[in-house]
């Protein structure tokens, strides 16, 4: 369903202890890229190659380029493969011994990774190679504790609808860390509609992902 806007009237105050303590760490990037492709049968979508590099590096190559750091990529189904597939680009690499639990156990072992070493994460997902660059940087800069702007997710002008990816303040990676089976990030953006807000991007990226070869 459609987010809230931020800004509304019904904003709690912060409470002292929810600001990020001490001096501001940066923003990391959590890449999910630990799933089997079960629609596409013996191949790895993941690792079928578009305009000549594999989509799962096509897919991390923009949160490289926003500056994200440290930027870890989960990987599960042929972690190997994968591992490889982006090694060129200097990201952080974190298995996921569970990814056939479902996404929610790839997101709890990346944010264990990133824990600790930031003041919030963009998680983006390994099968969406046509997101822009800008796009994260509009998603980083929208994020505003001190506006109560906690969880930022691009959105284009006319769609109800937000897309990928999403930025999380560390406030809530415990809430992250604790989601169940195939229930991905959204979960918690819909608890907390008033520490959300929407970044407008034009960027069709946002919402394309690939399921099947017919998506490419």
């Amino acid at each position: 369903g459609e987010w809230p806007a931020h800004g509304s009237a019904a904003e709690p105050a912060m409470t002292p202890d929810a600001p990020l303590e001490g001096a501001r760490r940066g923003v990391a990037g959590l890449l999910l890229a630990a799933g089997a492709s079960r629609r596409m049968g013996e191949r790895h979508k993941l690792l079928i190659e578009l305009d000549g590099r594999p989509l799962v590096a096509r897919a991390a190559a923009p949160l490289v380029e926003a500056g994200l750091s440290p930027l870890v990529v989960v990987t599960g189904h042929r972690g190997d493969e994968v591992a490889a597939a982006v090694g060129e680009l200097g990201v952080e690499l974190v298995h996921n011994p569970e990814h056939r639990r479902g996404q929610a156990s790839s997101l709890a072992v990346g944010v264990a990774a990133v824990a600790g070493r930031c003041d919030a994460v963009v998680v983006a997902l390994g099968d969406m190679p046509w997101i822009r660059a800008e796009t994260v940087r509009a998603v980083v800069a929208a994020y505003s504790p001190a506006e109560n702007r906690l969880i930022c997710a691009p959105v284009r002008e006319g769609e109800p609808r937000t897309g990928h990816p999403v930025l999380f303040s560390s406030r809530f990676f415990p809430e992250l860390r604790r989601l169940t089976g195939d229930v991905g990030a959204r979960e918690v953006v819909r608890r907390h509609p008033e520490l959300s807000a929407r970044v407008p991007v034009d960027d069709p990226g946002i919402h394309r992902d690939v399921d099947t070869t017919a998506d490419l």
